[in-house]
């Protein structure tokens, strides 16, 4: 039998590289498919008319015929290309993050989301909120978490000195139930951060990983 291939797309190498990592749990052949150089230019890529997001997006899929899955390890690109829609036209199943928040909405009451940029912060927000219509949402977004992990700056170092100790006072008095690390970047300081509160931390991966097992499986079943 042929040996499955998930490509893994996300913004920058760096993410990207994450992903794969999460990937290789799952599939032996893995892709990587960063779409930008740097989280600047993959903001200024998510801030583009939709339809030419869009079709960047599929031409990069398209030629990769050899692609079983997708997994798009970025929440702020999935928030900004429609990938239910891509999923129907390039024939492939597509797993985002954007998925956990929408099977997680009803578990919770109030969210605290802390993201890249706006778009992923927004992404998140509507899946919460068509899911949990009385959903409350405080969210808090910068690209500065991003730049940190990318320069490989250590965890304690990100909370200390990038207003992270702040942002889980203004949670903490927001009484938000749970707060959802908005960004594939930042699982790299999730478990320093929640060292220092209570309140649940969490974020896609372990969700995505058994998704992409899923669809894997699946295709398996399929072809034999």
């Amino acid at each position: 039998m042929q040996r499955q291939t998930i490509a893994v797309m996300a913004g920058t190498p760096t993410d990207t590289a994450f992903g794969v990592k999460l990937a290789e749990s799952a599939a032996e052949n893995v892709l990587a498919l960063p779409v930008s150089a740097s989280p600047e230019e993959q903001t200024v890529f998510q801030t583009m008319d939709p339809e030419s997001r869009f079709r960047r997006i599929r031409s990069i899929l398209e030629s990769h015929r050899e692609i079983s899955a997708l997994l798009v390890y970025c929440n702020s690109l999935s928030g900004t290309v429609d990938f239910d829609r891509m999923a129907r036209l390039c024939g492939i199943d597509i797993v985002t993050p954007l998925q956990f928040y929408r099977d997680i909405a009803g578990q919770y009451r109030s969210f605290g989301v802390i993201s890249a940029n706006a778009q992923g912060g927004a992404g998140i927000e509507r899946e919460i909120v068509s899911v949990s219509p009385e959903a409350k949402i405080h969210s808090v977004s910068s690209l500065a978490w991003v730049n940190a992990v990318e320069a490989e700056v250590p965890p304690e170092e990100i909370f200390s000195r990038l207003g992270m100790r702040e942002i889980l006072q203004f949670f903490e008095q927001m009484e938000t139930d749970c707060i959802l690390f908005g960004c594939t970047h930042f699982p790299y300081f999730m478990e320093e951060v929640q060292k220092k509160t209570d309140i649940p931390c969490l974020s896609p991966d372990g969700y995505m990983a058994e998704k992409i097992r899923s669809c894997l499986s699946c295709k398996s079943g399929k072809e034999k």
